[in-house]
């Protein structure tokens, strides 16, 4: 077995440093068949990890595939669910109006208009009330004391 070498050359033009590195001698017969074993496990090795990861890929694919179906029929029921919502509100909605019509009870509207229609019917009166009493105290001074 030839040893690792150094060699450090110098000249006067230059100097140069070489490194040999250790030589293995040609391996035996028996030696490289150990190693194509080794190579020929690692390799069976890894085929059988790249045949789990395809089984497992294959199975993450189904249940994405039974997930998105869940999904769509979710975002069905929902549909139908917002729809039927959507009728009941309705049908509440006009029950009300109808309890209201039946039992005279005004809408928000009708009381807002009610109550706008007080308040200048009370500012008019206030007037006319105003209006009669100046004429009044005017005509009949004794009223004013």
């Amino acid at each position: 077995m030839k040893r690792p070498a150094l060699v450090i050359r110098a000249s006067p033009d230059h100097a140069s440093v070489s490194f040999y590195p250790k030589e293995d001698p040609v391996e035996g017969i028996d030696e490289r068949i150990a190693k194509i074993e080794i190579a020929k496990e690692l390799l069976i090795q890894a085929v059988a990890t790249m045949d789990d990861l395809r089984k497992t890929a294959e199975s993450n694919k189904r249940e994405v595939r039974a997930t998105l179906a869940q999904l769509q029929e979710v975002g069905g029921k929902r549909e139908a669910a917002k729809s039927e919502l959507m009728q009941v509100r309705r049908l509440a909605s006009a029950d009300i109006e109808v309890f209201r019509k039946v039992a005279g009870i005004p809408s928000p509207a009708q009381i807002r208009r009610e109550r706008l229609l007080g308040f200048v019917l009370g500012v008019l009166a206030s007037i006319a009330a105003t209006a009669i009493w100046w004429l009044a105290s005017r005509y009949f001074p004794t009223l004013g004391s």
